[in-house]
């Protein structure tokens, strides 16, 4: 079922975390086999301070996937965010896929602040249904396998030259 955002702005203690340049970001998403796959998540922000992006540098991995199962199957998704003694916990669900447009703009360009060739495949939006402060351990990211060919956009200055 489709599940619209509403008006109500994120956390004040996501966005103080999501703030910090410390703070570590990790995402769950649903596998097919019922577990779920930690990404690292080095970018998530928020453009309009109620929902959260999720930017994917390759869409053909595990990663990938989950977000899919997220979005078809209203499969929900975890959060995780780190610095220094406070952990929070958000649960999610994913609500659309950005692969142009503003969004995909606004995290692009953040990608390509850090690295000028670094690329994104599609940038995933994000509805937080709850947060908690946790002292749980953070989940361990997990390595992604990119199946096919890489993606990389155009523009991108590594194939410009």
């Amino acid at each position: 079922m489709l599940r619209l955002p509403g008006n109500t702005p994120l956390p004040e203690a996501v966005s103080a975390l999501l703030s910090k340049p410390d703070c570590r970001k990790a995402i769950c998403l649903p596998q097919a086999d019922g577990k779920l796959f930690v990404m690292d998540c080095a970018f998530l922000t928020s453009q309009n301070g109620v929902t959260l992006l999720a930017g994917l540098e390759q869409e053909r991995t595990e990663a990938g996937s989950g977000f899919i199962r997220g979005l078809w199957f209203d499969q929900p998704a975890e959060i995780w965010l780190q610095s220094g003694e406070e952990t929070l916990k958000l649960a999610a669900h994913v609500y659309r896929c950005h692969i142009a447009g503003p969004s995909f703009q606004f995290v692009l360009h953040q990608a390509r602040a850090r690295d000028p060739e670094g690329d994104l495949a599609a940038v995933w939006e994000l509805i937080v249904d709850s947060c908690a402060q946790t002292e749980e351990p953070m989940p361990v990211p997990q390595e992604q396998h990119v199946r096919g060919c890489p993606e990389i956009h155009f523009d991108n200055p590594a194939i410009l030259r």
